[in-house]
């Protein structure tokens, strides 16, 4: 699945009466990766997309490009090493074989 965090717009508030709402893209995206469909419970469970973007941001976050020149002049082509981090569930082993 790829889901283009910035394109997406969140009109929404985080109040119980538009829950809902928030949660429809949640679980129009959830559906699609999972390819079930959820209870009206666990439906109601779901975090808000403003939530979900609270917690992991709206784009992804590059650590440590500062460095890279330092890197190349300090250490050998040879003896470089090439990969992947990130958190759990992140797409990190796709990375890796893309890699």
């Amino acid at each position: 699945i790829n889901i283009n965090l910035a394109s997406i717009q969140d009109n929404s508030t985080d109040n119980s009466s538009n829950n809902n709402n928030n949660n429809d893209l949640v679980l129009e995206y959830f559906r699609e990766a999972v390819g079930v469909e959820l209870d009206d419970e666990s439906i109601e469970r779901l975090p808000t997309w403003s939530q979900i973007e609270s917690l992991i941001g709206d784009k992804p976050v590059l650590l440590g490009l500062e460095r890279c020149n330092d890197f190349r002049n300090d250490v050998p082509p040879l003896r470089r090493m090439l990969g992947s981090s990130g958190m759990f569930n992140s797409g990190t082993n796709l990375v890796t074989r893309l890699m």
